[in-house]
């Protein structure tokens, strides 16, 4: 009897509260490492209840950020184990909130997380990268390019110059659009960079680029070589898709790749409307309201969304500087004032009337 006793009180589950904090620790450590993520979580929620100014509380947050199937409640635990002053918990808790910022698109606070992080090694890259990616999605694009030219002179790896000069390409394209600038530096890629994982971006962007000005031929060739290079990339299958639209024009393989004599040709700046913002025809000329500038694309797509239904012609537009919203489509002067009226009445916007002369490709806007 004496020893049935024994028995049932060694074997007795521990009261809540009474299990060291040692022990508890340990429970947690030796649940994760059988993967039983049900009973980890379970344990790390007491510990964290009853132990939470523990210094091991930074890596029970850890193994309960590494249990959870929930973004959310993974992303609270691994900042709350990046506070931890160990460095290299730190940087692991940090880099893993990061990875979760940025596949929620998370801009700001993905910025705020990355800046952060730690100055050891090539840590502090992979830190630096995700804050360039924030800053471009914000459309923080000076902090952005800075950080990206800062970076160029420092890093000598080569997948990470490609990657820094793709971001660097999708900055000038926001900025300059497909300018001299941009050109340059998507033939840089695609020349250069030829093996890296940012080459089939490369490839795609100087696609669309041509496939936005009508150049149908070159667009064609570039995206067959994608195709045919990068094969099974997330571009390539995009870039299939486009292959359809374009075989209705019968498009010819040619040489495609910028050279000297047409980057020095193409614009420093090339401001153009996103989408078409009136006739196709050659030398045609209208009238419309200019509604900005904003910021980031974004912004303007918004305030363009809450337009369209009442005005139908709107159009965003990228300037040197940010971006500005084309409203409707006047044959002259007077249909654009009643415009600008009716905007300045009902949305309380004042817009400047603006004259849109169009040549083949090409779009000019004057002011007033």
């Amino acid at each position: 009897m004496v020893f049935i006793i024994a028995s049932m009180t060694l074997f007795a589950e521990t009261p809540r509260g009474k299990t060291s904090e040692r022990d508890l620790f340990d429970a947690i450590k030796n649940m994760r490492d059988q993967g039983n993520a049900e009973e980890t979580l379970r344990l790390t929620r007491e510990y964290l209840a009853l132990h939470p100014t523990s210094p091991r509380a930074f890596e029970v947050h850890l193994m309960a950020a590494d249990s959870t199937t929930s973004p959310d409640n993974a992303l609270r635990h691994y900042l709350a184990a990046a506070a931890s002053p160990n460095l290299s918990l730190q940087a692991k808790a940090r880099y893993r909130a990061c990875e979760i910022l940025l596949l929620t698109s998370q801009w700001k606070k993905l910025r705020e997380t990355a800046t952060q992080g730690t100055s050891s090694g090539m840590v502090q890259l992979k830190f630096a990268h995700m804050a360039i990616i924030a800053s471009i999605n914000l459309g923080l694009y000076d902090d952005a390019e800075r950080e990206c030219r800062r970076l160029l002179e420092r890093d000598h790896d080569y997948q990470n110059l490609s990657r820094l000069l793709l971001y660097l390409a999708y900055i000038q394209k926001a900025t300059t659009g497909h300018s001299r600038a941009f050109l340059e530096t998507i033939r840089d890629i695609a020349v250069g960079y030829e093996s890296s994982d940012a080459a089939p971006a490369a490839f795609y962007l100087l696609g669309v680029s041509y496939d936005s000005r009508g150049k149908r031929d070159e667009a064609y060739s570039a995206f067959l070589d994608l195709n045919q290079k990068y094969h099974g990339s997330p571009e390539a299958v995009e870039s299939a898709e486009r292959l359809k639209r374009l075989a209705k024009y019968r498009p010819r393989r040619v040489f495609y790749m910028p050279s000297e004599s047409s980057i020095e040709t193409a614009d420093t700046i090339d401001i153009h409307p996103e989408e078409p913002i009136g006739n196709e025809e050659e030398d045609a000329r209208q009238y419309t309201v200019s509604i900005g500038p904003f910021s980031t694309r974004d912004e303007a797509f918004q305030v363009k969304k809450m337009l369209h239904d009442d005005f139908g012609s709107v159009a965003v537009i990228r300037m040197s500087k940010g971006f500005n919203i084309s409203v409707g489509k006047g044959v002259n002067k007077e249909e654009a004032l009643k415009l600008r009226i009716r905007l300045a009445e009902e949305y309380g916007i004042n817009g400047r009337i603006l004259l849109v002369s169009r040549k083949g490709s090409r779009t000019f806007m004057y002011g007033e």
